[in-house]
């Protein structure tokens, strides 16, 4: 799950995506169960959607602000559990692997910046595609590699677009290998001016090794702005997120409603979520993120640099209906809520959880700081990244509970 932080060739764009085992008996059966949970989606009551709990303080902590290079981290492209409770982490800055016993303690790593097979030229993130290795999606050279945990490379491979002589715009990957293929939209034939603009992207699927092998739909992409020198992401735009679940379905939502859609191997699609309304941009809310904005900004280009950010159509009249969405292990989906500007890190946000039939189950307080990128049956993997700019990866033990009000079992 930032969308900003998860880097493509150009740009930052949101790409995560959990494996899971699928525990139901046919594809048959799965498709016609989910289709009949989508039915009742809008009438479950508040008091259907089960207690579920985060512990308070974090089980494990690896990352530190100073001291051996195995503590530090830099630009965190992500990490995942592994058997035995190993830890494996996407240390973006290293461009390496590394990865942690069960305690925090440092193992080993691998990979190293470069073009060879062993190596990366830019992570954008690290997964398990649902089984027990370490995948890595390169942004730089739209490659995926396959690892063991001690860092044997077994496999990598390019993936492909179905658009001729075009990369990848965004690859998520899914159980069972099964992988996700988004499209870069046609710049050049829909766009003209500059100024806000947003258009359709196609998404495929491809297989074991990169090839594509249908097509899912035509989507609107991630809203973008063009400047008279450059283009890329709308400030604070809709961010379109695409995910993989169990026995091939792809959940797409491009956040102008509070919905997504859920598009079946067959091609047959249903959708879910909740009536909510987007929130409007405020405009303490611009004054909030271009302060925070130019804190990055040398002193010297601040006033330039607001003048530029304060153009009228630069952000947009409201906030996308939520931040992007995970599919977890067991097939759960989690919807992240846009958090607005001026938030402070420490403060909690409420998650949203939906089950594969798209029926709310649950909402889970998660602190805004924290940004989960692996979430297991008792567990939740993630990043922190503090005021200092120092990121951890945290480990928080998920106590799951049942519907119609039942507490979580201890």
């Amino acid at each position: 799950m930032n969308p900003g932080r998860f880097t493509t060739a150009i740009e930052t764009t949101r790409g995560r995506s959990k494996g899971s085992a699928n525990l139901l008996p046919s594809r048959v059966l799965r498709h016609l169960c989910f289709i009949a949970c989508l039915l009742l989606v809008g009438t479950q009551p508040a008091s259907a959607q089960g207690f579920w709990r985060v512990s308070e303080v974090p089980s494990l902590v690896i990352g530190a602000l100073d001291g051996p290079e195995s503590a530090v981290l830099d630009n965190v492209r992500g990490a995942v559990q592994l058997p035995g409770g190993l830890i494996a982490i996407a240390d973006g800055g290293s461009r390496e692997i590394r990865v942690y016993g069960p305690q925090g303690q440092f193992l080993t790593k691998f990979g190293a910046p470069g073009e060879g097979p062993r190596e990366f030229e830019g992570i954008e993130w690290i997964d398990t595609c649902g089984g027990p290795s370490v995948y890595v999606y390169d942004f730089s050279r739209f490659r995926l590699s396959k690892w063991t945990a001690d860092g044997e490379l077994i496999d990598g491979f390019q993936v492909a677009s179905s658009t001729p002589g075009m990369p990848p715009f965004q690859v998520a990957c899914g159980p069972e290998r099964a992988l996700a293929v988004v499209d870069w939209p046609d710049i050049r034939s829909g766009v003209s001016g500059l100024g806000p603009y947003r258009l359709p992207s196609r998404v495929s699927m491809a297989d074991s090794t990169g090839r594509i092998t249908r097509t899912v739909g035509t989507f609107l992409g991630t809203e973008r702005y063009r400047y008279r020198t450059n283009d890329g992401p709308r400030f604070l735009g809709r961010t379109t997120t695409v995910r993989v679940g169990h026995g091939g379905v792809v959940y797409v939502g491009t956040a102008d409603t509070y919905e997504i859609q859920a598009v079946m191997p067959d091609g047959s699609r249903a959708t879910f979520g909740r009536d909510e309304q987007r929130s409007p941009i405020t405009s303490e809310m611009r004054e909030e993120w271009i302060t925070e904005y130019l804190r990055g900004v040398s002193p010297e280009r601040r006033p330039a640099m607001r003048r530029t950010l304060s153009t009228p159509n630069l952000l947009p009249d409201s906030l996308p209906a939520y931040a992007g969405f995970l599919v977890d292990r067991s097939g759960f989906i989690w919807v992240e809520p846009t958090v607005a500007p001026g938030i402070q890190s420490e403060l909690v946000v409420q998650w949203s959880v939906f089950d594969a039939g798209g029926r709310a189950v649950a909402l889970v307080p998660l602190p805004a700081s924290f940004q989960p990128t692996d979430i297991g049956d008792d567990y939740l993997l993630g990043v922190v990244r503090d005021r200092l700019g120092v990121e951890r990866v945290h480990r928080h033990a998920l106590a799951r509970g049942e519907p119609d009000g039942v507490p979580p079992r201890r």
